[in-house]
């Protein structure tokens, strides 16, 4: 029998099954299979251990799509996303009699049956380089959401079944209700590992634009108005939502998404095209040069204006360093709405 391979740091403690037939097995990675699986010798320390689904039938691919979204979306780790996708494409599977099963006590191994899932991140994370420049309120605030500032895993996280679990995500895919949630969470993967999938071009613009699309299915709709408009020209009667989307958006994830949504409209609707690395690349080639002009015999009239245009592009890095960051805080609220709108469907199934 063959078997797909997932690339992850979190393997099950023993052989473990998510559907009849389908067991995930906990392999042990040697040079030789993680060389044939990315082409390098090199195993990085993060991925000594990766898991095997059995390949039974044509169906098995269909499996392994969803549980490499799945699997990657809860670990919120986009690696895994982008080695499957490569082991999907080039149809990389490998024996079972040429895997073994890791026997050995792991820090990647977990008990798939109360598995963790990282419910939140820290968002002054993305603000504060260290933990210590955070002033006395935001600290009152993450205590208030379970972290333990000092901690090395100051993350909350939930426990789930992970077999339960996986089945109701795949699920969603038959309920027309539901079927928004699990597309939103394929969406988000993909997104998240655009960067290491993108070479020839990147556009940081159609991050923003993924980000606030995923939030905007979440969300929803407005409240539908009970009253209709009579259109005079056509003579119909027309529904009518209370408020119009953007407000009702606005009023749901905050104001700071307005100028996000602008974004997402001009990418959407025309295109719009944004390399935030196109833009620095240039800015850092001028500071290196200008430091290896410092050390010629300058005027004060040439060190003026060369002081006064490092200014300028330092103020050029700092926006495009702020945008860079704005994204990222998308991200982790894209990913946290998406975390607790799936909980709370998993709450209900479990009870």
């Amino acid at each position: 029998m063959n078997s797909y391979i997932i690339l992850t740091n979190r393997i099950p403690n023993n052989p473990y099954e998510i559907r009849k037939e389908y067991v995930l097995k906990p392999i042990e990675l040697s040079d030789e299979t993680w060389e044939d699986l990315t082409h390098t010798s090199h195993v990085p320390s993060t991925y000594k251990v990766v898991m095997s689904l059995p390949y039974i039938d044509k169906s098995s691919n269909a499996i392994f799509k969803d549980l490499t979204m799945f699997h990657s979306f809860i670990l919120d780790d986009p690696d895994i996303y982008e080695y499957a996708n490569d082991t999907f494409t080039w149809r990389k599977m490998f024996e079972e009699s040429k895997l073994t099963i890791c026997t050995s006590i792991s820090g990647g191994m977990v008990d798939f049956d109360h598995f963790p899932v990282i419910t939140d991140f820290d968002p002054f994370d993305i603000l504060c380089k260290r933990r210590h420049e955070l002033n006395e309120k935001q600290k009152e605030i993450l205590k208030t959401r379970g972290w333990v500032l000092g901690s090395e895993d100051p993350m909350p996280t939930e426990e789930i079944n992970y077999r339960n679990a996986f089945n109701l995500f795949t699920e969603l895919k038959s309920h027309r209700r539901d079927r928004k949630l699990y597309d939103a969470v394929c969406l988000y993967v993909f997104t998240h590992g655009l960067h290491n999938l993108t070479q020839l071009y990147r556009n940081d613009d159609m991050l923003t634009a993924f980000y606030i699309t995923i939030l905007e299915g979440i969300a929803g709709r407005p409240t539908e108005c009970a009253g209709k408009i009579h259109c005079l020209d056509c003579d119909r009667e027309i529904k009518h939502d209370v408020e119009s989307l953007e407000s009702y958006f606005i009023k749901k994830f905050g104001e700071g998404f307005k100028k996000l949504r602008i974004i997402r409209n001009k990418f959407s609707h025309a295109g719009h095209y944004l390399n935030v690395l196109d833009q620095l690349y240039p800015i850092y080639d001028r500071l290196d040069q200008r430091k290896e002009r410092l050390k010629e015999d300058l005027t004060d009239e040439q060190l003026f204006a060369l002081s006064k245009d490092e200014k300028l592009d330092i103020k050029d890095v700092e926006k495009w360093d702020k945008y860079e960051k704005e994204i990222e805080k998308l991200r982790i609220i894209a990913r946290r709405t998406l975390v607790e709108e799936f909980l709370k469907l998993y709450r209900v199934q479990s009870r």
